[in-house]
């Protein structure tokens, strides 16, 4: 450990100012030296940006990070030597490099949501509802309509709404998420769900259901190619790993709908950009809604951000949000909490073992 006489701490990432009032205390306790916030994310995908945050990183030992806003590669992790404590929230990121950290004695924690009530957590969550909203989102048309109303503009009812009702919702990746979604589907809408994922069997399908006191077969296996020609919706709830990314390609756009809707609450490389982009431009589809994206925050020089471009002349809908999921102000204190709590066991030389960063 350094000397704690010298001991800094940057907090990253904590667009809200929560973070500083759960660590001053050991400043005042002259645990900590300085306590630094830089609530911009720092860009670490260019060689300019990496060299930025290179310079802004070197004096400080401990590090409190929000999940994968700013990524940690090897080329950043090599470069900061003063670093021996990078505190994660959430109990993954693969946005850090944990071999790289490993290889320069950099302690990577996690953050296991020990202080949010946990009396519903089996059953329902924050991205499940974020989904949902992005959904009727799309279906209700409501971004548009708000919009339209807003501004005075001098139109009524310019559009239609999708109804649910015994229409088809794909779910691409029946694990917990998903799983959550696609009852929703079924309890609340009236839905048929079809599902799909590599490894996904009907016994798998049948057990999740049950699971949420659902009868078996209520949600469907079926292949990826039936899912995508057969949905209304297709939702995507897939772990981001090297076998699941680019899930989404010009194919799988092509086989859907003209009218069919595509979500995305997972990972932006669950889906190849620049197919999705050409399918909305020409109008393959009727409408996408995602809460993540390829590079994050998105640029203002984005072309995603191009304001009255879609939904007109022929081209897909589009709604967008600024990765809200996790976003969830009980959430975020509690992560911070815990990162209070790891940092005083580090500080009095406790074991870590519990807090540690999970591989993936």
């Amino acid at each position: 450990m350094a000397d704690r006489k010298a001991l800094k701490l940057a907090i990253l990432d904590d667009y809200a100012s929560l973070a500083p009032q759960y660590f001053q205390s050991l400043k005042d306790t002259q645990l900590l030296t300085d306590i630094s916030s830089c609530p911009e994310t720092l860009d670490t995908h260019t060689d300019q940006g990496l060299a930025a945050a290179i310079e802004r990183l070197k004096p400080y030992h401990i590090i409190s990070s929000m999940r994968e806003r700013t990524k940690f590669p090897r080329q950043l992790l090599s470069q900061l030597p003063n670093l021996r404590l990078l505190m994660n929230t959430g109990p993954y990121n693969r946005s850090i490099d944990l071999a790289a950290a490993k290889e320069h004695d950099i302690t990577v924690t996690g953050t296991y949501s020990r202080y949010v009530d946990n009396s519903l957590a089996s059953d329902f969550d924050n991205t499940t509802q974020h989904t949902w909203s992005l959904i009727l989102a799309l279906t209700s048309r409501i971004p548009e309509d708000n919009y339209m109303l807003s501004n005075n503009k001098k139109t009524w009812q310019t559009g239609f709404m999708t109804s649910l009702a015994g229409k088809t919702l794909g779910i691409v990746g029946l694990g917990r998420l998903g799983g959550r979604a696609a009852r929703t589907a079924v309890l609340g809408f009236g839905m048929k769900v079809i599902a799909w994922s590599q490894n996904l069997t009907q016994e798998k399908a049948d057990q999740i259901a049950v699971g949420f006191g659902l009868e078996k077969a209520v949600f469907k296996v079926v292949s990826k190619q039936e899912l995508f020609e057969q949905s209304d919706v297709v939702s995507l709830h897939l772990v981001m790993s090297d076998r699941s990314r680019n899930t989404v390609t010009e194919n799988e756009l092509g086989l859907m709908k003209k009218t069919a809707f595509l979500v995305n609450t997972a990972r932006a490389d669950l889906v190849n950009e620049e197919a999705l982009w050409e399918a909305l431009v020409a109008g393959r589809v009727a409408g996408f809604a995602s809460d993540v994206w390829w590079n994050e925050p998105l640029s203002s020089e984005s072309k995603w951000r191009k304001p009255d471009f879609f939904g007109i002349h022929g081209r897909s809908r589009l709604i967008m949000s600024p990765h809200m999921g996790y976003v969830e102000i009980d959430v975020i204190r509690s992560w911070f909490r815990e990162q209070f709590e790891i940092l005083e066991a580090w500080f009095g030389g406790q074991d870590l073992t519990d807090w540690l960063l999970k591989g993936v």
